[in-house]
């Protein structure tokens, strides 16, 4: 379950990237619990686009209630994102799917991207292709926020492909899945997108990090070797670089404080097969869980600092910086 923003700000700034790129494909999950109804985001196989000459490769909606393994999943182009973040301001990524994705699909219960599986845009691309990076993010967040990360990656990495749940999902169906998918399927279908994008907002009380679905992503990114790119909206990177200037535990403390046991889902039954998952699959349950995704968090956001730090040249942010640095052990780097 992902949710995506969209926000158009100053220059995108892509903060860093974390992981090892593995080969990447396309996956097809459908969406996660957004609308607040027990909807849950599934990498099911699609069904055919909903126009008569379907391609090949088909879309994310699903016309089970059986998941089935991934078959080619798609994305959509940053394109058709920015014009719902241009005609749609204001909204959740929630508010969103209600108000215009769910009526646009209404007719012919599909997923949004099988309305445009055909569709070319003015510069010849397609606006429908195999995915390249999956959005982790929660729905209740700005839309406009969520967008904004994904400019930043898209101004990094050009023509991503973007495997966004809001519009690869069939949102009028919900989708159950057996114990064994979420132990293979979903993994597999991260591995084979091989890029995982993760909306931070706000900074310094993510909301995915609250959330079941996001943080099983995080752990599946980190577990089949998927590269990891972490995103902070623009309009919210100065506080955090004050933060790093003045208060660098405040930024520590929002690791301290994840705790997946805690974590909540909208759809109880999601919510209940992740758990299921985490103490019978990963060695060590929750606290092999918190302390992978823990490290790897503490390692974007060194990453981070270090880049603003060679950016800014700041006295204060260097200074606090470096006492960060010598506190993980990296006792080299803080004498840079």
């Amino acid at each position: 379950r992902m949710a995506a923003r969209s926000r158009r700000a100053r220059e995108p700034t892509d903060l860093t990237d974390l992981g090892t790129k593995q080969k990447a494909s396309s996956i097809n999950p459908t969406s996660k619990d957004h609308s607040g109804k027990g909807k849950a985001r599934s990498l099911a196989a699609p069904a055919a686009a909903a126009t008569p000459s379907a391609p090949a490769a088909t879309s994310a909606s699903a016309s089970s209630t059986t998941a089935a393994p991934p078959s080619a999943p798609l994305g959509v182009h940053i394109a058709i994102l920015q014009e719902f973040a241009a005609k749609h301001p204001g909204l959740t990524t929630t508010e969103l799917c209600m108000t215009f994705i769910k009526p646009a699909t209404a007719a012919k219960q599909c997923a949004y991207i099988d309305l445009i599986a055909h569709s070319t845009l003015p510069n010849g691309k397609p606006a429908v292709a195999p995915a390249t990076c999956f959005v982790s993010h929660a729905w209740m967040c700005q839309f406009a926020d969520v967008f904004n990360c994904i400019e930043q990656h898209n101004t990094k990495h050009p023509d991503t492909y973007f495997w966004f749940d809001l519009v690869s999902s069939n949102q009028h169906k919900a989708i159950s899945f057996p114990f064994e998918w979420w132990c293979t399927t979903f993994k597999e279908s991260i591995r084979s997108i091989g890029s995982v994008l993760l909306v931070m907002t706000p900074w310094d009380k993510p909301i995915p990090l609250a959330r079941a679905w996001c943080l099983f992503e995080m752990y599946s990114t980190i577990d089949v070797g998927a590269r990891m790119h972490v995103g902070i909206p623009t309009s919210q990177r100065d506080a955090f670089k004050t933060a790093m200037g003045k208060d660098f535990n405040s930024i520590m403390n929002v690791m301290v404080a994840l705790d997946a046991e805690n974590a909540t889902a909208t759809n109880p039954a999601d919510k209940e097969q992740i758990f299921e998952v985490v103490r019978t699959q990963i060695k060590g349950g929750f606290s092999t869980l918190n302390n992978t995704v823990k490290a790897k968090l503490r390692e974007w956001y060194l990453e981070a600092c270090v880049t603003m730090a060679s950016e800014e040249r700041d006295g204060a942010l260097l200074h606090n910086l470096g006492a960060a640095l010598a506190s993980f052990g990296d006792h080299d780097k803080a004498l840079e």
